[in-house]
Order: C-alpha cells, then sequence, then structure tokens
C-alpha cells in the first residue's frame, strides 16, 4: 500500500494549510532569488552538488544562520542509523528530491532509518519545525519517547506527506509529543502505521500543553500498544491536559484500553474533538480492537474532565469486551455527539477549517461494534457506554444526529449513574438519531441511577427491529426518562420501568402502550418504513406518525429541516413527523420519498 494520497507523485509540490511563516519559506524558495541571510538552503545527498553529506551536518549548519531555513535531502543517498536533533531551530527538513541538482518530486519519501536506542527526529528547545516528504522507521525512542519523532521542546512541529512505520517507544511509538513549554503539533496528509508503543500511544502520544491536529488525508492504522491490562490509546493517547483535534481515518489499532484512541489517567482536563476536513470521509474509528475496554475510544474522567466533541463521524466495526464503540468512564466524562448547543467541535484555530460530511451511510453513524473477547467471544458489554462501574458515577451524554445499526452487544446504550449525588443532574439525551437493526441481548437502551437529577431522554428518535433476546426496548432506573416525538417499533414491551422515578411521554407512536396510559398525544401502533428490509426507516406520507406532533425545529437526520407541514397530509397535533426523518415534501422537487430521503441503502 501506498503511504501517500495519489496526486503525491505529481512533479509540483502542493502545499496546503500550513503556517504562516512556512508559506513564506516555500514561497521564497519558488523565487528566483533569495535574499541574503534571511533564508538558506541546505542540501543533503550523495551526488556532487551536495554540499552535506548527514541530515545532522546540514541541520546544524543551519542552527547558524538566523531566521527560517529549509534542509534539501536526496534519494540518492541511503539514510541509516540516523539520529537528528533540531534545538532552537526554526526549519523545514524536507526529502523526496532525486537529487541536489533537480527540484522535481520524487517517486519515493526518503527514507530514513532511526537508530536501535533513541528517536529518529528530535525536535528540542525553542523550535518550529516542519518533516515532509519523508519515510521514518526504525527508531526507539528517545528516554521512551517517540520512536519515529520525539517533540520534547516547546514552539510547533508540522508532519506533512510523511510515512511513520515500524517505530518503537513506551509512550508515542511513532510520535510523541512532551513539550518544556507548550506546543502545536499538526500531522497532514501521512500515515502512522505498524508502530508499537510498550505502554500508551501506539502511533501518537499527545502529552500536556499539547494543541494537536491531523487532518482527513491521515491514516493512523495498525499500531498498536502492550498487552497485560497496561496499554491505552492504541493509534493515540491524550494526556491530562492536551487538547487532540483529529479528522484522521483510525483504523485496525490495538490496545488494552481504547483500541483507535484513550484518554486516561489524567491531571488536568482533557479535549478530543472528532471533525473532517472533507466532505467525502468523516472522521473513522474503524476495525479498532481493545482487549479490555472501549474499542473505538476510552475516556476516564474519574479525577479530571475529559471532553469528547464529536461531529461528522463515523464509528464502525470496533470491537472491545464493554464499550466495543466508546467507554466514557467517572462523573466528570462529558460527551457531545453532533450537538449544536455545545459549539463547533473544529477549535478557532484549526488549520483546516471543517465541513460537513456527506449525508448518508457512513456518516455520522455508530455501525457494526462487537461487544467481545479477543477470541470473538460475545460479552454481556454494550456499545456505548457512560458510567460502566459500580463505584463510579456517570458523566453527560448529549447526542443528535446519529443512526446506530447492526452492533452486537449487551445494549446499546448502557448508563451506569447508581453512585451519583443526589445533586448529580447527570443527563443522557439522544436526539433525531436512528437505532435499527442492532442485536441486543437485554434491552436497546439501558440506565442505571435512582438519584434526583438522572435524566435519560429520547427525543425525535426511531427505535425499530432490534433482535436478539431483548426483554425491553428500555430499561430506566433513572429518576427522569422523558420520551417525545420518537417511535418505537419492537416486538418487545417499550419500558421496563423497574425502579423508574417518573415518565413524560409526548407525541410518540409505540408498538406497546404499557405504562403510557398517562402521556399526552401517545398512538399506539406501527409506522409504514420506506422500506425497512433494506435498513430505510424514512416514514412513508401514508404511515402513522407523518404530520403528528407540535412544531418543532432545527434539523433531522438528513439534515432537513425538522418541521414540513405536507399539504396533502392532515396535521394531528401539529406538523412535524415523528422518528429521525422528516419527509422534506415539495423542498425536495419529488413527492416520492425514496428519491428525495438523502440516503442511499448500505
Amino acid at each position: 500500500m501506498h503511504p501517500f494520497p495519489a496526486h503525491r507523485t505529481t512533479t509540483t509540490r502542493a502545499r496546503r494549510d500550513i503556517p504562516s511563516w512556512l508559506a513564506a519559506v516555500i514561497a521564497l524558495l519558488a523565487s528566483a532569488s533569495q535574499p541574503a541571510l534571511a533564508f538558506n538552503v541546505y542540501k543533503v545527498g550523495g551526488d556532487a552538488a551536495c554540499p552535506y553529506g548527514t541530515i545532522q551536518d546540514a541541520v546544524a549548519a543551519a542552527a547558524a544562520n538566523p531566521g527560517v531555513d529549509y534542509v534539501w535531502i536526496a534519494n540518492n543517498k541511503t539514510y541509516t542509523n540516523q539520529r537528528v536533533v533540531v534545538a532552537n531551530q526554526d526549519v523545514i527538513i524536507e526529502g523526496g528530491f532525486a537529487s541536489c541538482e533537480s527540484v522535481d518530486v520524487d517517486s519515493t519519501p526518503t527514507a530514513i532509518d532511526g537508530p536501535n536506542n533513541d528517536s529518529a527526529f528530535i525536535v528540542a528547545g525553542n523550535s518550529n519545525v516542519q518533516l515532509g516528504y519523508l519515510e521514518i522507521s526504525g527508531g526507539s525512542g528517545d528516554f521512551g519517547y517517540g520512536g519515529g519523532v520525539f517533540f520534547e521542546g516547546n514552539g510547533s512541529l508540522v508532519i506533512d506527506h510523511a510515512w511513520l512505520h515500524g517505530n518503537v517507544a513506551d509512550y508515542g511509538g511513532g510520535l510523541a509529543i512532551v513539550p518544556t513549554g507548550s506546543a502545536v503539533v499538526q500531522v497532514h496528509n501521512s500515515t502512522l502505521s505498524l508502530n508499537h508503543a510498550t505502554n500508551r500511544g501506539g502511533a501518537i502520544y499527545v502529552g500536556p500543553n499539547t494543541t494537536f491536529f491531523s487532518d482527513s488525508h491521515t491514516y493512523i492504522t495498525h499500531n498498536d500498544t502492550g498487552t497485560g491490562a497496561a496499554g491505552s490509546g492504541g493509534g493515540i493517547y491524550v494526556a491530562g491536559g492536551a487538547t487532540a483535534s483529529v479528522s484522521s481515518n483510525l483504523n485496525n489499532n490495538v490496545s488494552d484500553y481504547g483500541g483507535g484512541i484513550a484518554a486516561s489517567l489524567n491531571d488536568a482536563p482533557t479535549r478530543i474533538n472528532l471533525y473532517t476536513t472533507d466532505a467525502g470521509a468523516a472522521a473513522t474509528l474503524y476495525a479498532n480492537v481493545a482487549t479490555q475496554n472501549g474499542g473505538g475510544l476510552y475516556l476516564d474522567a474519574s479525577s479530571q474532565p475529559v471532553t469528547l466533541c464529536a461531529q461528522d463521524f463515523a464509528i464502525d466495526a470496533n470491537s472491545a469486551q464493554n464499550g466495543a464503540a466508546f467507554m466514557a468512564t467517572g462523573p466528570l466524562a462529558d460527551v457531545h455527539l453532533n450537538d449544536a448547543s455545545f459549539g463547533d467541535c473544529a477549535p478557532g484555530d484549526a488549520p483546516v477549517p471543517p465541513v460537513a460530511c456527506t449525508t448518508g451511510p457512513f456518516c455520522n453513524e455508530i455501525a457494526d461494534n462487537v461487544s467481545q473477547q479477543s477470541d470473538a467471544t460475545p460479552t454481556g458489554g454494550s456499545t456505548l457506554v457512560l458510567g460502566a462501574f459500580g463505584s463510579q458515577s456517570a458523566g453527560n451524554l448529549h447526542a443528535a444526529r446519529f443512526a446506530a445499526r447492526r452492533n452486537h452487544a449487551g445494549a446499546l446504550l448502557y448508563v451506569n449513574d447508581e453512585n451519583a449525588p443526589a445533586s448529580g443532574d447527570h443527563i443522557a439525551s439522544m436526539s433525531d438519531c436512528l437505532i435499527a437493526d442492532n442485536v441486543n441481548a437485554y434491552y436497546d437502551i439501558w440506565a442505571h441511577g435512582g438519584a434526583t437529577g438522572t435524566l435519560l431522554t429520547l427525543q425525535n428518535c426511531t427505535l425499530a427491529h432490534d433482535g436478539g433476546t431483548l426483554a425491553a426496548a428500555i430499561r430506566a432506573e433513572v429518576d427522569l426518562v422523558t420520551i417525545a416525538g420518537s417511535i418505537v417499533d419492537e416486538s418487545v414491551p417499550v419500558l421496563d420501568a423497574t425502579g423508574l422515578g417518573s415518565l413524560v411521554a409526548q407525541y410518540d407512536l409505540l408498538g406497546d402502550g404499557a405504562g403510557f396510559s398517562s402521556g399526552t398525544g401517545i398512538t399506539v401502533g406501527r409506522p409504514t418504513f420506506v422500506d425497512a428490509a433494506n435498513a430505510d426507516y424514512h416514514l412513508q406520507r401514508t404511515s402513522p406518525g407523518v404530520d403528528y406532533a407540535p412544531a418543532g425545529s432545527g434539523i433531522d437526520l438528513d439534515g432537513h429541516p425538522r418541521v414540513v407541514d405536507l399539504a396533502d397530509v392532515a396535521n394531528v397535533h401539529g406538523p412535524m413527523d415523528l422518528g429521525a426523518y422528516e419527509i422534506p415534501g415539495a423542498a425536495c422537487g419529488r413527492d416520492d420519498t425514496v428519491y428525495c430521503n438523502g440516503f442511499d441503502p448500505p
């Protein structure tokens, strides 16, 4: 597999999404003349036009020149046992040149083989560095950090069009960021694969006081950490006091906790942002494995806040004993999935702005995750877990506009808030969501927590055709459950109210009405879906639940306006459709919902 996007082989260096100081350097490189004492090029290679025989010699020479410099690495030389130290410098180190005379991009990056007892690249002091068009392998970590690249100074690092593979360390097999001050680190158009950490961060360790970004053209794949209840973050580990903004594809990474991403044992607030910079590629956690908990993500907020903000994402085909898609433990966990009230997941200083992923399959979905042991034996664990352990209380979940399909678990969502304080006010809220075709052993949604303020809310959602051995669609042992504007079309009772404080039900279409006699606008019956056999759970125009509820606001799972009053359908209590989808009507230009629902069956 080629580590770079297809456009890598062109002969023009296309530069995007880089700091302004680097953009200025590149403009100078392309110009016919270079101002004296402001910018120098230091060429490394094996031909007569190369003044330097080693990368370290060129970097050292550049250190004597004020300002930003450029180290040019040619492919006509072999670079083995490399330990390159950059200290207190602003420098671009870039390979991929055929020779020291040609500016044409070679067909392959420059291969850098690291030492067997140290990092291949070390960035120290007050430095701003870009590494580009390099293949970095064979490094083993300076003081246990960063087999490929170890950032231990302060300033910034950009890794662009690089392949980091086969590196090992205790922390951050491919890349470790442990700044002495603060750091901004970006990874663009790169692949990190087959790296190993004995402890945390198989591919990347993001240390305290770091702001980290990775774009949608970066792949973090087949990395792992040590096993035996020690490893965490097979793809990325995020330490306390760090912010990691990830738009990348993390797939087939393995760890004990957090096969894809982990944040645990933190002594300061931590934030993880998932969003996409490419409309055709959602931020993806795919086929990651946790031998213990948190197949896609594992967040431990027992002592310090950990915030997950995800939008335009896909969390698919991950596995773990519990929390196959994600597990967030501790009372300080704060999880937001497409939560408009929380704001944009991309921070204001994001180098590449966020975009919405293309509506349809693989966008805003949680699908095909499996709760199982490493030998594929099914467990009673759940797909999404908030809380999890008896000695802990849960944090908050605000999830909107997502589809959960074909997951195999004990429950799709499990919330354990049994030990919440009386004033806990902990919330699990889901809106404009589809929960369908899952195979659950117990319930679709199972929430513990009897303390005042423990709340479970289901708003404008569709629950349908979930299999397994369900006892009920929802079991709620909490203070308050609200089910509003929703469709529950299961072959089992809607609600197991054992331990429930109170229930508010408004404008719902339910397959079973037991326990809902005091609700407002409740209809017991079955919806007519467009094509449930092929996973299309939009309502037909003639179905119960169309133009049924009082007008609301917002957008549905397809991104359409939430309320469309169909002229040919009489309102029951108002113009809003029940469940995850609003029939768009004339706004779509067609009357047949099969062609205007914005969704193609997988």
